[in-house]
């Protein structure tokens, strides 16, 4: 993967959910970094939802990944992409050289 192709600025967050005094659940976001990525979008399978049929979009992105975000990324991980929310649903390292992983989304 060359790295003229990141061109898309993505953002990790990971959410941090605490409950207060009352019982109820309240959720943050603290930011463990920003990446410039390659992101491809690809049709995925159909899906029912309830009564509607709907397709997935699978998505792939490539970055680069230091240690310490590595060490960050964990269940409660969401990538930020044009103003959306997705969960990472795995990820490999896809160039050990330059540290360039691909991760699979799947929006929120």
């Amino acid at each position: 993967m060359q790295t003229t192709k990141f061109r898309e600025r993505v953002e990790f967050i990971n959410l941090i959910r605490t409950q207060t005094n009352t019982g109820s659940l309240q959720t943050a976001e603290s930011t463990l970094a920003e990446r410039w990525a390659y992101v491809k979008t690809k049709p995925g399978k159909r899906a029912e939802e309830g009564a509607k049929v709907v397709n997935k979009t699978v998505i792939e992105m490539w970055c680069r990944v230091d240690p310490s975000l590595k060490a960050g990324i964990g269940p409660e991980t969401r990538v930020i992409w044009k103003d959306k929310y997705y969960t990472i649903e795995g990820y490999d390292i896809e160039d050990n050289r330059d540290l360039i992983y691909k991760f699979v989304l799947n929006g929120v």
